[in-house]
């Protein structure tokens, strides 16, 4: 794959144009997606990852609105997150900020709930 700079975005032959100058890394591993408004949780898989953003996948991609977590149980992180762009079951979205999971009173209840209920083993209703 061929690459050259050009004008602060970094072109791949194979993607286009790159929208971001630092690096992702390949990430394997499973989430949950966590919708406010309708408390929604929906699971999906990291493709990618950068220091703002990642690439993720669903088998059935939701449909959401208003603010959006990204709840990350093997680094111990929620992500608050808004997407960044939609191609069918594949997302790309945009960290808006990083919070331990063990910061709870700093967590939007629903949030904390379903974080404790993934410490507990307790199954989701999806």
């Amino acid at each position: 794959m061929s690459t050259a700079l050009n004008r602060n975005r970094l072109m791949t032959a194979s993607s286009g144009p790159e929208r971001r100058l630092e690096s992702r890394s390949a990430r394997a591993g499973q989430g949950l997606l966590l919708c406010l408004a309708d408390r929604s949780v929906t699971p999906f898989q990291f493709i990618d990852q950068s220091a703002s953003g990642a690439q993720i996948q669903f088998n059935l991609p939701p449909v959401v609105q208003g603010a959006l977590w990204l709840l990350d149980t093997e680094q111990n992180k929620a992500l608050e997150v808004r997407i960044a762009w939609q191609r069918q079951e594949r997302w790309g979205v945009q960290v808006l900020r990083h919070l331990s999971l063990r910061a709870a009173p700093a967590l939007p209840d629903f949030v904390a709930e379903v974080w404790a209920d993934q410490i507990r083993g307790k199954p989701l209703l999806l």
